[in-house]
């Protein structure tokens, strides 16, 4: 079983945004230990986590979405299925969580 999620990130100052990273646990955060859960049980059951991030600068993250956000957006579902396909046989188990984009 392998777990992927996707979501948007805070970029790091001097970072462009609309960049996509990848990298390992959870990306989903919330007010809670959510996150800090979900890591703790890949970790006892040797499930991976692999993240997919887009970068936005705070002012995105609470704006209408860009056509270059939208576009990142295609690229991080495009390195989700990269991701899948790498690390999933047939018939394997995978659990995705993604942002939510909508077009406005």
């Amino acid at each position: 079983m392998a777990r992927l999620s996707v979501d948007a990130g805070l970029k790091l100052k001097g970072d462009p945004s609309e960049g996509v990273g990848e990298g390992r646990g959870v990306t989903i955060l919330d007010s809670g230990t959510g996150g800090y859960d979900i890591e703790g049980a890949g970790a006892k059951r040797n499930i991976a986590l692999d993240a997919v991030i887009v970068q936005v600068a705070t002012k995105e993250g609470i704006s209408r979405l860009t056509p270059q956000l939208q576009e990142a957006a295609e690229a991080a579902y495009n390195e989700e299925e990269t991701i899948m396909q790498a690390q999933t046989a047939p018939g394997d188990t995978m659990i995705v969580a993604r942002m939510e984009t909508r077009r406005q």
